[in-house]
């Protein structure tokens, strides 16, 4: 089924049902196009790897496990048919492009206390320091180019998506970048 995937050798790689892991099953690689309906990560999975859902259009809810620390640029981008999302309280960065044109949204669970951070790049994807701007929350620290457009949530509807956040946390994600945009955020 998979020849290469971002010039990673097949044979060091393990399939599951048509998701693609990493030997050590730590981090999921890439998601069929074919699969469907609800698809649960595996618990023990730590990493989503970069566009591993792209365009993954008839996935309606993908389920993450609480072991996920890090998922990266453009892992759900274009899953369409995506309804529902929880985001795990360990993921402190959300990267450019994460939901990207995910268009039939209606709910993200975020199960952290601190509001993820939405990135477009890093400290070191600027010339000078008077290209970036520090963006600072009580625990995690982000370098954010001056004027760049935030294009973790593009494409979902902001207005209609509802923000599921853990008590006592609101305010605090209606003031902060990026999950400023969303119309409704509520307590969980």
């Amino acid at each position: 089924m998979w020849n290469k995937v971002r010039n990673r050798i097949v044979s060091s790689n393990v399939d599951i049902d048509g998701v693609l892991f990493d030997k050590t099953r730590t981090t999921l690689i890439k998601c069929s196009k074919d699969k469907s309906g609800n698809y649960v990560v595996p618990d023990g999975t730590l990493f989503i790897d970069k566009g591993a859902f792209r365009d993954c259009y008839f996935l309606s809810s993908i389920e993450l496990p609480t072991t996920i620390q890090s998922i990266q640029a453009y892992a759900f981008c274009r899953c369409s048919g995506l309804k529902r999302i929880a985001i795990p309280n360990k993921v402190h960065y959300i990267h450019r492009g994460l939901l990207q044109g995910c268009t039939g949204l209606k709910e993200i669970h975020v199960q952290s206390a601190i509001p993820p951070i939405c990135v477009n790049g890093s400290k070191f994807s600027f010339f000078n320091d008077d290209d970036m701007m520090i963006i600072d929350s009580p625990t995690n620290r982000s370098y954010q180019k001056k004027g760049a457009k935030l294009i973790c949530f593009d494409g979902v509807g902001k207005e209609h998506c509802i923000v599921y956040v853990l008590k006592e946390t609101v305010e605090l994600y209606k003031n902060t970048i990026g999950w400023n945009e969303f119309k409704n955020i509520v307590e969980e």
